[in-house]
């Protein structure tokens, strides 16, 4: 590879100086979540501030029916909780994703009815992100019956099944 002329050199020299990142604390929170998709992935904490109502619900319910709540069976609730709304999450993205796919299928009257995504003519890359939610819909479905097995088979004793 050639070596860049001495012009060159300069000109990336003022570039460089130019353009260092965001400045502002705002602004750096920003561009810290700039490769942010959906955050499946993400190792999720509980927070008790984004559950839902329901979810609160059926957690009060749990709670009533196990003899006692010990930190280990609370972690294994968390657990339970989280998937829970890891389910519900992404079900909402699956049908958002669905939305946008056939936004296009109510076609005017003698058209031919054509889903968004062929106009858009990646129809490949969309269905691949449907399947991608729903891989993750099946590892939360997953997990979550897991926790809700551990809960009654080392905290609720004699519970019919």
């Amino acid at each position: 590879m050639a070596t860049p002329s001495l012009a060159a050199q300069a000109a990336s020299r003022r570039n460089g100086a130019r353009s260092k990142g965001p400045k502002t604390r705002n602004g750096r929170k920003i561009s810290a979540r700039n490769a942010f998709k959906h955050g499946l992935r993400a190792r999720s904490v509980l927070d008790r501030g984004e559950l839902p109502d329901w979810l609160l619900d059926v957690e009060a319910e749990l709670a009533a029916m196990l003899r006692r709540v010990d930190p280990i069976q609370r972690e294994r609730l968390d657990d339970f909780l989280l998937a829970c709304w890891q389910v519900q999450t992404v079900d909402r993205l699956i049908e958002e994703a669905r939305e946008r796919l056939f936004a296009g299928m109510a076609a005017p009257a003698g058209a031919e009815p054509t889903p968004a995504f062929m106009a858009e003519g990646n129809p490949v890359a969309a269905l691949r992100e449907l399947a991608r939610l729903h891989a993750y819909r099946r590892r939360f479905r997953a997990r979550r019956d897991r926790c809700i097995a551990q809960l009654f088979r080392y905290g609720l004793g004699d519970v019919p099944r």
